[in-house]
């Protein structure tokens, strides 16, 4: 049945990504809903990368216990130079590659939320699971093993995001 809808999918996914960032091809200089002045592409993305560095910085300085634990995530991940590595490799003025810049972003929101895992209670990581399981309950004997397990390892990420209103880092997230 997806794959029946992946077309559209990924017509609707790419037109986002234009609307949110414009379309490096064709983009030389003109408004974005970011700023009224002129910018480039490559400042438009620059940009979205220094909101990023801000959000990650606001989330560092959340206070109450889960602000702690995100805290002490962030801490263990350079985020400072992960960024400006980012910005110097991949948002050259004439070639922007934002899919390598996704993905590297992609890879980092996995670090940390792998260290986020890493630092709640075994008691928390049970129920999380536990949570999961139930609603995945329906479909386990129609899922392969692997594919059981997966799905299993991503609902307990996207769960623990939701309970600790972590935000993906993504040029796309808004």
């Amino acid at each position: 049945m997806l794959t029946y809808c992946e077309p559209e999918i990924l017509r609707l996914w790419k037109d986002y990504r234009k609307n949110l960032l414009g379309d490096p091809k064709t983009h030389k200089k003109g408004r974005t809903h970011y700023d009224s002045e002129q910018q480039s592409f490559s400042d438009i993305i620059q940009n979205r990368l220094e909101y990023i560095k801000e959000d990650l910085s606001n989330e560092a300085s959340e206070s109450g216990p889960w602000g702690n634990l995100k805290a002490i995530a962030l801490a263990r991940i350079n985020w400072s130079s992960e960024m400006n590595n980012i910005e110097k490799k991949y948002c050259q003025e004439e070639n922007v590659n934002i899919e390598s810049i996704e993905k590297r972003l992609s890879d980092l929101d996995d670090a940390y939320l792998n260290t986020l895992l890493q630092l709640i209670s075994n008691e928390q990581k049970t129920d999380l699971t536990k949570e999961i399981e139930e609603e995945l309950f329906p479909y386990k004997k129609q899922m392969d093993k692997d594919a059981f397990k997966q799905t299993l390892e991503l609902g307990i990420k996207g769960l623990l995001r939701e309970r600790l209103n972590v935000r993906r880092i993504s040029l796309y997230a808004s």
